[in-house]
Protein backbone atom coordinates (compact mmCIF):
# COMPACT_ATOMS: atom_id res chain seq x y z
CA UNK A 1 0.00 0.00 0.00
CA UNK A 2 0.96 3.66 -0.58
CA UNK A 3 0.78 6.16 1.39
CA UNK A 4 -0.84 9.74 -0.08
CA UNK A 5 1.27 11.59 -2.16
CA UNK A 6 4.11 9.28 -2.42
CA UNK A 7 5.20 7.95 -6.21
CA UNK A 8 3.36 5.32 -7.85
CA UNK A 9 5.46 2.86 -9.26
CA UNK A 10 4.75 2.45 -13.22
CA UNK A 11 6.37 -0.90 -14.94
CA UNK A 12 5.61 -1.43 -18.42
CA UNK A 13 5.34 -4.65 -21.08
CA UNK A 14 5.59 -4.69 -24.86
CA UNK A 15 2.34 -5.74 -26.36
CA UNK A 16 2.07 -6.63 -29.96
CA UNK A 17 -1.57 -5.08 -30.66
CA UNK A 18 -3.37 -5.48 -33.93
CA UNK A 19 -5.23 -2.30 -34.67
CA UNK A 20 -7.25 -0.97 -38.34
CA UNK A 21 -4.36 0.48 -40.56
CA UNK A 22 -6.08 3.63 -40.91
CA UNK A 23 -6.82 4.42 -37.22
CA UNK A 24 -3.48 3.15 -36.18
CA UNK A 25 -1.85 5.57 -39.17
CA UNK A 26 -3.75 9.16 -37.78
CA UNK A 27 -2.44 8.09 -33.97
CA UNK A 28 1.10 7.62 -35.38
CA UNK A 29 0.51 10.98 -36.59
CA UNK A 30 -0.86 12.39 -34.02
CA UNK A 31 2.17 11.11 -31.77
CA UNK A 32 4.74 12.56 -34.54
CA UNK A 33 2.94 15.92 -34.19
CA UNK A 34 2.97 15.95 -30.51
CA UNK A 35 6.52 14.42 -30.02
CA UNK A 36 6.09 11.31 -28.37
CA UNK A 37 5.92 7.67 -28.93
CA UNK A 38 2.63 5.96 -30.07
CA UNK A 39 3.09 3.81 -26.90
CA UNK A 40 3.04 7.12 -25.00
CA UNK A 41 -0.07 8.41 -26.46
CA UNK A 42 -1.85 5.25 -26.41
CA UNK A 43 -1.08 5.22 -22.65
CA UNK A 44 -2.17 8.95 -22.18
CA UNK A 45 -5.75 8.02 -23.81
CA UNK A 46 -6.22 4.61 -22.13
CA UNK A 47 -5.07 5.91 -18.65
CA UNK A 48 -6.78 9.48 -18.97
CA UNK A 49 -9.81 9.00 -21.94
CA UNK A 50 -10.13 11.20 -24.46
CA UNK A 51 -11.01 13.81 -22.50
CA UNK A 52 -7.48 14.42 -21.67
CA UNK A 53 -6.65 15.37 -25.44
CA UNK A 54 -6.20 18.93 -25.64
CA UNK A 55 -8.12 21.12 -28.47
CA UNK A 56 -4.99 21.20 -30.97
CA UNK A 57 -4.77 17.34 -30.88
CA UNK A 58 -8.76 16.88 -31.46
CA UNK A 59 -7.94 19.00 -34.52
CA UNK A 60 -5.23 17.40 -35.87
CA UNK A 61 -7.11 14.22 -35.33
CA UNK A 62 -10.15 15.21 -37.22
CA UNK A 63 -8.26 16.38 -40.10
CA UNK A 64 -6.00 13.57 -40.87
CA UNK A 65 -9.17 11.53 -40.32
CA UNK A 66 -10.84 13.22 -42.53
CA UNK A 67 -7.98 12.75 -45.10
CA UNK A 68 -7.74 9.20 -44.44
CA UNK A 69 -11.51 8.46 -45.23
CA UNK A 70 -10.71 10.24 -48.65
CA UNK A 71 -7.67 7.87 -49.52
CA UNK A 72 -8.34 4.49 -50.74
Amino acid sequence: MTTEGAPTRVERVQLGVRMEKRLAQVLKGLAEFEGVTLGQLLEKIARSGQGSLTDEERQFLKRVSARKRNTP
